[in-house]
């Protein structure tokens, strides 16, 4: 057998033995999926964060169809982040701990709160959830447009987002 051979069968054996590092809260591996997924990158320790927790599970409400994922990169325990989404329709299986940062590489997002909504693995929507935080320091306390329902809306009706792109505002995310 061929010393080259044998090389190449070493590195795709290598290659095979690597498994994927992020998981879902609840242990299973996080799998990537061609359907509608929105993808909500949060930190436990952000105030925005805090004040959006009311709206995750509206949205789960609104959009049946759709699987919600919640991000989290701090050390927090799952308890504490349970607890921070406070919610009985979030379930654990919906929580991704990105410890390998395979989540954050694929879509980059700069702050926490910001949502990414993709479907067939592409980037269709990232951003704010709706214009109550437009700007560090201001909160409108109504939402005037919501980006993230405008957004799943077009993707139903299978018409062009409007706002691809809004820039999101909050907690600077500090990769590993």
């Amino acid at each position: 057998m061929p010393k080259s051979f044998f090389y190449l069968l070493l590195f795709f054996l290598l290659l095979s033995c690597h498994k994927p590092e992020t998981k879902l809260a609840n242990g299973q591996p996080y799998e990537w999926s061609d359907s509608t997924s929105v993808y909500f990158f949060l930190n436990t320790e952000c105030p925005l964060c805090n004040r959006l927790v009311g709206r995750f599970s509206f949205y789960q409400k609104q959009y049946p169809l759709v699987r919600f994922y919640y991000i989290f990169y701090d050390d927090q325990n799952m308890e504490s982040r349970l607890l921070f989404l406070n919610s009985d329709s979030i379930k654990s299986s919906q929580i991704i701990i990105d410890s390998q940062l395979e989540i954050y590489n694929a879509f980059n997002p700069d702050v926490t709160p910001q949502v990414v909504v993709a479907q067939n693995k592409r980037i269709v929507y990232s951003g704010l959830l709706d214009d109550r935080f437009t700007e560090l320091g201001i909160i409108q306390s109504k939402i005037f447009i919501d980006y993230l329902s405008n957004a799943l809306n077009s993707l139903m009706k299978n018409e062009p987002i409007k706002d691809v792109q809004t820039k999101a505002v909050g907690c600077f995310i500090e990769p590993m």
